[in-house]
């Protein structure tokens, strides 16, 4: 009813931390199983898209963060549930691996590659302008619908001056063009939240 569609209008999403302990799957414990789905099905039905933190640093807390955080655990049998159509969903970091590994990106990027549902975006990894040398990259490979600006606000203040330095980076960068400026931070947005 009315009653129940007010809140629809008062979260833009929603933010997931799985190195906190949450399990996007936790199909060993039906108590916490419920839960998702619920969670999950509000999310799809009111059109709350999900921004899920996917990189192995961060506030650890679980001694499982690493296995709850790997995209290619779990994520997949939701996102392809009957009535989840409307369900989005963005790996945010892109898919940072410490150790210089890429299985986490490179999960992502198939995943988008076969999703129009399916995003990423580049919180914590663009400090400096150079770093949008490697978003260069990922729009070569064809990411682009599914690329967006990220802050990650106080976290990325750890490497840069200033949230207006930050910006600036972005916005005076040589490696992409204002065109894909405005889809990383305009079209795809407007589509992750609103589409």
């Amino acid at each position: 009813g009315v009653a129940n569609d007010h809140y629809r209008y008062l979260f833009a999403g929603i933010k997931l931390y799985p190195p906190l302990g949450f399990d996007p799957w936790p199909e060993k414990n039906s108590d916490e199983m419920e839960k998702v789905i619920f969670m999950y099905g509000e999310c799809a039905k009111k059109r709350l898209p999900i921004t899920v933190h996917c990189s192995d640093n961060g506030f650890v807390a679980s001694p499982y963060a690493k296995q709850l955080t790997d995209p290619r655990n779990g994520w997949a049998s939701f996102l392809s549930l009957p009535g989840y159509d409307n369900l989005k969903l963005n790996f945010a970091h892109f898919g940072s691996q410490s150790d210089g590994k890429k299985e986490w990106r490179e999960e992502i990027f198939d995943r988008m590659r076969k999703d129009d549902r399916v995003y990423s975006d580049c919180s914590c990894r663009t400090p400096q302008a150079k770093d949008y040398r490697v978003v260069k990259d990922f729009f070569d490979m064809g990411l682009g619908k599914g690329l967006l600006f990220g802050t990650d606000f106080l976290i990325n203040l750890l490497w840069s001056d200033s949230y207006n330095e930050y910006l600036a980076n972005f916005i005076e960068t040589p490696y992409l063009t204002d065109e894909q400026k405005i889809i990383m931070c305009n079209v795809n947005p407007e589509k992750f939240l609103f589409g």
